[in-house]
């Protein structure tokens, strides 16, 4: 947290490792320590394997107070990972137990990833509404003026919805507050939402200023997804298509790198946008395609819905039409659905 992430990274392995060895890896109070370190690193699979042994041993032990964050950071790399479903599933039980057990600032992240799922499959108003109770939440807990993640969470729901201005003002009141922290700390972590909202809105004096800030303060050892988002922030500020292109195919090789399938989903959502508003309509289709794919495979709906609106542009139709329901499951009937899924009685 203080940039000497060389030596952080080394330290942060190390835990991982000790975890995941005994007498560690059967107490399940280390669970909260992987699944930290994990995140830091930047790569969830280290805490998924080793975790989900613990976090079978913290319900055989009926471990309810460390069940609840557990099941909100287990439920942050499920997403990281593509696993919405999952996550949807941990965060909705997360937000359920806390609220029984009473907790505040635990169940306000997990409440936060159910407004993040419900906005990404178009449940605007179960977002707005997931987003007023984790803010309540974290009122409750003092947390509110530190909690980056919750605005964060709250600016990605406002570009879900196509309102670019709300995130915006969201996310400059984080820069004034504490310089645009990141959720895991990173500087200037606000900035790929910021910048993309920026060009939505015609900003883009302030959107360049923003992106070579964040490309100034992002450190060469900076994990792959970190720097994967430096460069899409480039791409979107780019005056030339050459340099657009060199940054988006810098984007999608750190993706390569890096677990985190939504975020390479949309960096080839922006990628294909920017190449059919160039005219270069084939082009676009590779990369429309496949992140209309991608979206489908995670059920984001709303994003199933933009990539599909983006390839109908270029003249061309999705390569597979998935059957969409009606109205996109709740958290509660996706944890249903997923039991029934794995054989379990009533």
């Amino acid at each position: 947290l203080l940039g000497d992430l060389a030596t952080g990274q080394v330290l942060l392995k190390d835990v991982t490792e000790r975890i995941s060895r005994p007498p560690l890896r059967d107490d399940p109070r280390s669970l909260l320590f992987l699944s930290l370190a994990s995140g830091f690193l930047g790569d969830p699979r280290i805490a998924m394997t080793v975790g989900s042994y613990q976090l079978s041993q913290v319900r055989n032990r009926g471990a309810l107070g460390v069940l609840v964050p557990a099941l909100a950071l287990f439920a942050a790399g499920r997403a990281w990972l593509g696993d919405h479903a999952g996550a949807f599933a941990d965060a909705g039980e997360a937000s359920e137990l806390g609220d029984q057990l009473g907790y505040a600032a635990d169940t306000a992240v997990a409440v936060e990833m159910l407004a993040w799922q419900s906005a990404a499959r178009g449940l605007h108003e179960d977002a707005d509404t997931a987003l007023k109770r984790a803010k309540s939440l974290t009122d409750r807990a003092g947390t509110t003026g530190f909690a980056a993640h919750q605005a964060v969470t709250a600016a990605f729901c406002a570009l879900c919805r196509a309102d670019p201005s709300a995130a915006v003002s969201l996310l400059e009141a984080r820069i004034a507050a504490d310089g645009g922290v990141g959720s895991m700390g990173e500087p200037l972590g606000v900035a790929p939402y910021l910048v993309e909202a920026y060009v939505a809105v015609g900003r883009r004096d302030e959107a360049i200023a923003v992106a070579e800030r964040f490309a100034a303060v992002t450190q060469a050892e900076a994990p792959p997804w970190l720097r994967a988002l430096v460069a899409r922030c480039q791409a979107l500020t780019a005056e030339q298509e050459e340099a657009a292109v060199q940054a988006y195919e810098a984007a999608l090789t750190a993706h390569a790198d890096a677990p985190d399938v939504f975020e390479a989903a949309r960096t080839h959502l922006l990628y294909g946008a920017r190449l059919r508003r160039s005219g270069q309509r084939v082009k676009a289709r590779e990369q429309l395609r496949t992140a209309h794919d991608a979206f489908a495979e995670m059920d984001l709906t709303a994003w199933v819905l933009r990539a599909a609106d983006e390839l109908a542009a270029t003249g061309a139709k999705p390569r597979t039409r998935r059957p969409q329901p009606t109205e996109p499951l709740t958290s509660q009937e996706t944890r249903i659905a997923l039991h029934a899924a794995k054989g379990m009685s009533n």
